[in-house]
């Protein structure tokens, strides 16, 4: 009842500012009524900046609304926070009702009576339903249970429906005005539309920010100026209050030992913030220092609400305008690693199984995690040992950064083909090297898993990429889910084979991106996806968070060597799994390694699969090795092969 009466004060005093805070914004003449009878362009021109314009005074008249109040409600807004959040919202777009229309017309009236009602109405939708239900009760992405929570709550949904409107009222209005001026001037004005999409995901808040970031590797989705453009998103927004933090903290970790402890040691301010939390520096009672990361309050419902929209609304308008593929199916794959994202236990968990899976190879003593501090960490609270490490993109030993690349290639490769479980978000902060030289990645919160299958049908494609076997390429394609089972005869007619078989042999002659034309390259990609029967040629979702991790890879490598090829990277990890893997399909890909397409075996390829075993366990054995400060790696290799081919079990390499 309380909270009820809470409600009620605050939708009087929406319904009572904008008579006394907001008087009527005096009028401009309408450029639209100016002159002769304009065209198209010149409309739409003037409609983006009438939405610019009202985007802008919406910005500039919110803060005194909701300074007076936050200020008059603040002790019992901080105990129904999670009931108000749509109350204000709504609170807000009655306050732009009145400012942006004024109340000097019958009709404007009814506008602003109209944003009255639909407060009342959400304030009894909101008393009705309750604050204590959670939109994804098993804290998974579930599409269907945000639907039937948000279903229940339509004005809420209404409310940052209409935000998303605001908000990105003069990106379209201006994308409008060069769709109507032709295709020149959307070419012409694609660079600037880009940085401005951008500034409106970042407006938007986490989900989109990410979002953004998702689709800045989909080269079949975006023209290039838009993959530029989105690359430049930064997950980093103001802090949250470290008042709200602690209280979250000690919510957390309840009355864990040496908690208040901790709580005292923590820096004043966050050290990083971004979307989804901010980490402070601290110390154990001991004097270990540590990193302790707090989760946003209320993000789950906030991403729950965005993913609905994306999924329900954004995804099938994408699909109307042309852009290919599952839209929907990408949709899901962005929110199944948002929602993981927010559990700190999950990440928890991925980094100590990082670490163990690397204990027990030969990556041991060269690359790690962070070392989760258990007593202290919980769902929304991550607690992990503080690494002193220097971003790869800035080291200050650039002539390191070379073996650096080539460690945390083949540690990438690990944890794709062999341990199943892929670090999503390997950006140049997020990969450190220490004083020792050690390779250190940070943020385990978005992983994706690869199946055995799946592990094993990629080793083959490399092996048939490697050994320019084309003719597999096709059924590599089907089984790897770019095109539908029994669509490899038109795969191959339609020149799709052809042109990766260009691409492949391109990119791997090194410089990457820079030895192609990009702009033809993606054009082309979206040429072949669209022009392919039934949108026959797609990237399957799943591959999004491998084409991310990878392509950031070879960004680092190419910052420090112009002729760094990825694909020849990759080729010292193949030629060892090769080489210790004794399944038949393993036996399979070798054989193609070997012999190409037919029967005579290649001594040069051969030569080549030992040098790559040396060169992949030089760079992994130890940062002495690795470094040329001992031959400890190349002794080990020298065993490991003697091992293979000396065994008295008998294998398929002998």
């Amino acid at each position: 009842r309380s909270q009820g009466m809470v409600v009620v004060a605050v939708a009087l005093l929406a319904l009572v500012l904008p008579h006394r805070a907001f008087p009527a914004a005096p009028r401009a003449p309408s450029p639209l009524l100016l002159g002769d009878a304009p065209d198209a362009a010149s409309i739409a021109a003037a409609t983006a900046a009438r939405a610019e314009a009202a985007s802008k005074a919406l910005a500039d008249a919110a803060q005194p609304a909701s300074e007076f109040l936050l200020d008059a409600t603040r002790p019992a807004i901080d105990a129904a926070t999670p009931v108000l959040d749509p109350v204000l919202r709504a609170t807000e777009q009655a306050r732009v009702q009145w400012q942006l229309y004024g109340s000097e017309h019958p009709a404007e009236q009814v506008g602003l009576g109209l944003s009255a009602l639909l407060l009342l109405e959400l304030v009894r939708e909101v008393v009705a339903a309750g604050g204590d239900e959670r939109p994804y009760p098993r804290d998974a992405y579930d599409p269907d249970a945000a639907r039937a929570f948000f279903v229940r709550r339509p004005l809420e949904v209404l409310a940052r429906a209409v935000e998303l409107g605001v908000r990105s009222a003069g990106f379209g209005g201006a994308l409008l005005s060069d769709w109507l001026a032709g295709p020149a001037a959307l070419e012409a004005n694609a660079e600037e539309r880009a940085l401005q999409l951008a500034k409106v995901l970042t407006a938007l808040g986490p989900t989109f920010i990410k979002a953004g970031q998702s689709a800045s590797i989909r080269t079949d989705l975006l023209a290039p100026p838009y993959i530029r453009g989105l690359t430049s998103l930064q997950d980093q927004v103001p802090p949250f209050p470290t008042d709200e933090a602690t209280a979250l903290i000690r919510e957390e970790l309840g009355e864990a030992e040496g908690v208040e402890a901790l709580l005292d040691s923590l820096s004043a301010e966050p050290v990083a913030a971004a979307s989804l939390g901010q980490v402070y520096r601290g110390a154990l009672p001991d004097g270990t220092p540590i990193a302790l990361k707090v989760q946003r309050p209320r993000m789950a419902r906030q991403i729950a609400l965005d993913m609905l929209l994306i999924r329900e609304v954004l995804a099938p308008l994408a699909s109307a305008v042309g852009l290919p593929g599952d839209l929907v199916g990408t949709a899901d794959a962005w929110g199944e690693g948002f929602v993981a994202e927010l559990d700190y236990s999950a990440e928890a968990a991925n980094a100590a199984l990082f670490n163990a899976n690397v204990r027990q190879g030969q990556l041991s003593g060269s690359v790690f995690a962070p070392p989760v501090v258990e007593g202290f960490s919980s769902r929304r609270v991550l607690t992990t040992e503080w690494v002193d490490g220097e971003r790869l993109d800035r080291c200050r030993a650039p002539e390191d950064v070379p073996r650096l690349c080539s460690l945390a290639m083949s540690t990438y490769l690990q944890m794709m083909l062999q341990d199943g479980v892929l670090h999503c978000d390997p950006h140049p902060g997020n990969l450190l090297r220490t004083a020792e030289g050690k390779l250190c990645i940070l943020d385990w919160g978005l992983v994706t898993t690869i199946s055995p299958d799946l592990q094993l049908t990629l080793i083959e494609h490399v092996a048939h990429l490697t050994a320019e076997d084309y003719a597999k390429v096709p059924n590599d394609l089907v089984r790897l889910g770019f095109v539908p089972e029994g669509g490899e005869t038109d795969i191959e007619s339609s020149g799709v084979v052809d042109y990766l078989t260009f691409v492949y042999s391109t990119w791997n002659s090194g410089g990457g991106a820079s030895k192609l034309d990009v702009p033809a390259l993606l054009a082309r990609v979206q040429e072949l996806t669209a022009e392919t029967e039934n949108g026959l040629f797609q990237i399957p979702p799943y591959f999004a968070y491998i084409a991310k991790s990878f392509s950031v890879l070879e960004g680092i490598g190419l910052s420090s060597d112009s002729n760094y090829a990825i694909l020849k990277e990759c080729f010292p990890y193949l030629a060892k799994r090769l080489l210790s893997d004794d399944s038949p399909r393993a036996r399979g890909a070798l054989r193609t390694l070997l012999y190409g397409g037919g029967d005579e075996l290649s001594l040069s390829r051969l030569s080549e699969v030992a040098s790559g075993l040396e060169s992949y366990t030089t760079s992994t054995t130890s940062v002495s090795a690795s470094t040329g400060a001992s031959d400890e790696g190349r002794k080990a290799a020298t065993e490991q092969l003697a091992a293979v081919l000396l065994s008295e079990d008998g294998n398929y390499v002998q």
